[in-house]
């Protein structure tokens, strides 16, 4: 998996506002991504540390076969939050 530049900015802009809003929900995934792509994926985690944000994701099944499904490209987001941080994960497959 590799990093792409929008997927990050995706994630980023997600996590910054979730960050604003005290808040964690998904994004409408296609929004944003002006390129092809035949899968999207998103991982969403708050925690007191971003290490405890990942290791939630990693002890989740459902966001663990994110992080290890057969993904091309990736984007990552992370924000602080007034307790803590939000970390967002992009994934997308598919073309350039």
């Amino acid at each position: 998996m590799r990093v792409r530049p929008d997927l990050q900015a995706k994630a980023q802009g997600w996590a910054d506002r979730m960050a604003r809003e005290n808040a964690l929900y998904h994004s409408r995934l296609s929004d944003g991504l002006a390129t092809c792509w035949t899968g999207l994926g998103e991982n969403l985690a708050r925690s007191d540390s971003v290490a405890g944000a990942e290791q939630g994701l990693m002890r989740s099944s459902l966001h663990l076969s994110n992080i290890l499904g057969r993904w091309d490209w990736v984007g990552v987001g992370v924000a602080r939050t007034g307790s803590g941080f939000v970390v967002v994960q992009v994934f997308m497959s598919g073309c350039l």
